[in-house]
């Protein structure tokens, strides 16, 4: 609802058209890169020379990184944005947003804009944003009469999907919460705290261990006790200090970081034992770390860690089309303190990218998504893992520089591989096709795609059993490139093939260079008959 009223304030009811058409235009004109240009140049902007409170320092805080983070990923890195960019490129529309004049002064560089609108906007949007910060931080005064006791071992999961427990004590088949307790070495009561309504509280009770999921709105919730209310007006001092201070600083995009702030010296004053053994942070929500992690890790070191649940994270597109790689999602704005990769390539890969001085750790795989349950084996099994392609609106909106997975691409990777294989293959083997589950946005095409294939072909198509759970009883897979079903299949030492129907790929961009790829439909055709007469 929220988005669909943004959408016609911004640009009409006729959004989805207007985007298309201007997608297309930018296409015809060889302007599509301006976007990516605009957005790195944005993303590696100078820091400015704010003076703080030594406070911040003593943490290994930089504010003025943490405001560039904000703004990066709540505004710049945003289909909003993104939307009012390719409009005013495209149709030599003058571009206004409410960001800092910096961020104006280079997109001035590349298409006309209006100072004077985006000033009006930023300025109005800091008077409503920081009200509405300041009635979150009164509004949290509720939960020092009602706190929430938690003793044992904690753990804070940012931005994770619904994800499945697993109640069977068969450790074969890890969902992730008995990932993380095994990957940590955790054999007490465990509380798992995250922010997603739609996972159910729940209590999993084994004979080693047992945890609990809590669904809270606020991570901090755990650190309001009524014996510490005296810091809570400490702090909300300090924070009116610090306004008083950006305002003679003339720095008052600050404004936008005053909730983080507050509770940045709420939490600072808080005892060690309050707080959590680990913080999971992953990269469907990497640009901007929260303030109050940096405390996290001070009182805990090592225990704010940024994961990867996918490899599949390299701009492919540019290796086809032999453009340059722009770096639009961030990576050079981050600062977290560690960080889990599923193997070396990862890491090296990010590395390279990264500039935070940071500590790299590997794990084989992250289970992430999906049910993870014990499947039958009835006869030899050869598992697709596909991408679906998005409707043609959405890859406009996201403007998406990785995106190779067209309906095109996609429909000739499973025509090629369905195909390949002879008729009478199919009696004597199961077929599966893992669809992903984000019906809403696969292109209507596509879906109907599937669906004839899974008639015509009797192949058994999975969409919300996990990949893990499928590759266990799976005797080869054949992933789409470079998707992290491959490195999983690697990893668990079954035949595993990635075939690219473009035939234009290297393993340049494959984080696991083990990996077989397949770039003609003779030589997996081949690899088909070989793997299935074994």
């Amino acid at each position: 609802m929220i988005k669909s009223i943004i959408n016609f304030i911004f640009f009409n009811k006729s959004f989805d058209k207007k985007i298309e058409q201007a997608y297309k235009t930018l296409e015809k004109n060889s302007e599509i890169e301006k976007i990516y240009e605009i957005k790195e140049k944005l993303q590696n902007l100078a820091r400015s020379n704010l003076k703080s409170d030594n406070s911040f320092s003593e943490y290994n805080l930089d504010l003025n990184l943490s405001l560039n983070q904000f703004i990066y990923s709540k505004f710049i890195n945003t289909p909003y944005f993104t939307s009012k960019l390719i409009f005013s490129i495209a149709f030599n529309e003058k571009f206004y947003f409410p960001v800092p004049r910096k961020y104006l002064d280079i997109i001035c560089k590349f298409t006309k804009v209006s100072l004077f609108k985006s000033k009006i906007l930023l300025i109005l949007f800091l008077i409503f944003y920081t009200l509405y910060q300041f009635f979150l931080i009164f509004i949290n005064i509720k939960n020092f009469l009602m706190p929430k006791k938690i003793n044992d071992k904690k753990i804070f999961l940012n931005s994770i999907p619904k994800l499945y427990s697993n109640t069977s004590a068969d450790n074969n088949n890890l969902d992730f919460f008995k990932w993380v307790i095994n990957y940590f070495q955790l054999n007490s009561k465990i509380y798992f705290i995250h922010d997603n309504k739609f996972i159910k509280d729940k209590k999993i009770i084994f004979s080693d261990f047992d945890y609990e999921t809590n669904y809270f709105n606020n991570p901090l919730i755990i650190f309001f006790n009524p014996t510490y209310f005296k810091f809570y007006v400490k702090s909300f001092i300090k924070t009116l200090q610090f306004i008083i201070q950006i305002f003679l600083n003339k720095n008052t995009e600050l404004l936008f970081l005053l909730k983080e702030v507050f509770f940045f010296f709420y939490l600072k004053e808080l005892p060690k034992k309050l707080f959590y053994n680990y913080c999971l942070f992953n990269n469907s929500n990497m640009v901007f770390r929260p303030l109050w992690s940096y405390v996290n890790e001070k009182k805990n070191t090592g225990s704010v860690i940024l994961y990867f649940y996918s490899t599949n994270m390299m701009p492919l597109l540019q290796e086809i089309e032999k453009k340059k790689y722009f770096d639009i999602y961030g990576y050079s704005l981050h600062s977290w303190p560690t960080y889990l990769t599923w193997n070396s390539d990862q890491k090296n890969w990010l590395k390279n990218n990264i500039r935070h001085n940071s500590k790299f750790k590997n794990e084989s795989l992250v289970p992430f998504v999906g049910k993870h349950i014990k499947l039958q084996k009835k006869k030899k099994t050869i598992t697709i893992f596909d991408v679906p392609p998005k409707r043609p609106g959405i890859y406009c909106l996201l403007n998406n520089s990785y995106n190779i997975y067209s309906y095109d691409y996609c429909q000739k990777f499973l025509n090629d591989i369905i195909n390949s294989i002879p008729q009478k293959y199919y009696l004597q083997t199961e077929i599966i096709l893992k669809l992903k589950k984000d019906y809403n946005n696969i292109d209507p095409n596509y879906r109907v795609l599937v669906e004839s294939i899974v008639r015509n072909k009797k192949i058994r198509l999975i969409t919300d059993i996990s990949p893990e759970s499928i590759i266990e009883v799976s005797d080869a897979t054949i992933s789409i490139p470079f998707t992290s079903t491959a490195v999983t299949s690697y990893n668990k030492n079954k035949e595993t093939i990635y075939y690219d129907p473009s035939g234009k790929l290297t393993k340049n961009n494959c984080l696991e260079k083990n990996i077989t790829l397949i770039s003609s439909q003779k030589n997996l055709k081949f690899w088909i008959l070989n793997t299935l007469n074994k």
